[in-house]
């Protein structure tokens, strides 16, 4: 046994996470989470040692969290705990080797995976590019420079809820036509490129003058409603997260198609992933996954497919 590993004989689950939020990087929202998830085993057991935890226990603590939770929502639960406790292990501060939570994940059903149709996608491109827009942006709400531009943004990039209200106007390149997501505020905490398309560009182009025809400093929030409103009451403030979601929720109701941003994002996946020979790799490194299983999910079962295949047979 070291000298580190004989130190912290006897850490708590509850003391191993903190050290383990304190010392590794990140992100705030990762730390809530981690937070989150290794409260609800440890509100069952108060105040258990990391060394006392059994594959018994945590398998009785599965069993019971299935009787009120979906399998994907327990194995999320078991899969930050367990990281917690490998952490712990490879950096000596818990006195043992096998990790009580390695094989305790459950079978999760397959989950039809909410997606914007393709009817629908042509739909909402002819609208934001019409005046219909306007009865999204009228009374003051937005203008339609800003909503043109944050729409086509999650249509063509398929980023996150989170990268979106995050980004900077400083992370937009256009000679370059990128964007760039700096790690820390990616969720799997790697700087990430993404291409500006051609569809896109000249929104984003617009937008980016605007923000500089009101001098708006360079290191301020890319999509902001505030600016563009008359209505707001977050004048100086930034866009919310629940400023994102009445707007979604405003642009559902008189499109009649159900939208969010996490919706777009299944969407592109969805779509390249129809054809996974040519756009694995490309689907991956737009979608910023690090794990290549990610990516694999969203291929969707398609007779059609196989059908043609043994027919060449």
């Amino acid at each position: 046994m070291t000298l580190q590993s004989s130190f912290y004989d006897g850490l708590s689950f509850d003391d191993l996470l903190e050290k383990f939020l304190i010392i590794k990087y990140l992100r705030p929202e990762t730390k809530k989470s981690y937070r989150k998830m290794v409260s609800l085993f440890t509100r069952a057991y108060p105040g258990i040692l990391a060394d006392e935890i059994t594959k018994e226990l945590v398998c009785n603590w599965r069993n019971e969290q299935l009787c009120k939770l979906r399998e994907t929502s327990v194995n999320s639960y078991l899969r930050n705990c367990k990281a917690v406790i490998n952490w712990g292990i490879e950096n000596h501060f818990i006195n043992r080797k096998d990790n009580p939570f390695t094989g305790t994940f459950v079978k999760e059903p397959r989950k039809q995976r909410k997606i914007i149709k393709e009817q629908d996608i042509q739909a909402l491109t002819k609208y934001i590019t019409q005046e219909d827009i306007e009865k999204l942006c009228d009374n003051g709400y937005c203008t339609i420079v800003f909503a043109q531009a944050l729409i086509f943004t999650l249509l063509y990039t398929g980023m996150r809820r989170s990268q979106l209200l995050k980004l900077k106007i400083n992370n937009i390149d256009l000679s370059n036509k990128t964007i760039f997501i700096p790690h820390y505020i990616n969720k799997n905490n790697d700087d990430h490129m993404i291409p500006i398309s051609s569809k896109l560009y000249p929104y984003i182009a617009v937008l980016i003058n605007e923000l500089k025809v009101r001098k708006v400093p360079n290191n301020s929030q890319l999509f902001n409603i505030n600016i563009f409103s008359s209505t707001t009451r977050r004048r100086d403030g930034n866009m919310t997260n629940d400023q994102l979601a009445h707007f979604f929720r405003k642009l559902s109701k008189i499109t009649k198609i159900k939208l969010s941003p996490h919706r777009f994002r299944h969407t592109i996946a969805t779509q390249l992933m129809k054809s996974p020979e040519q756009n694995l790799y490309a689907t991956q490194k737009l979608l910023g996954h690090r794990d290549i299983k990610t990516t694999l999910s969203y291929i969707e079962f398609d007779v059609d497919m196989l059908r043609k295949i043994v027919d060449s047979i």
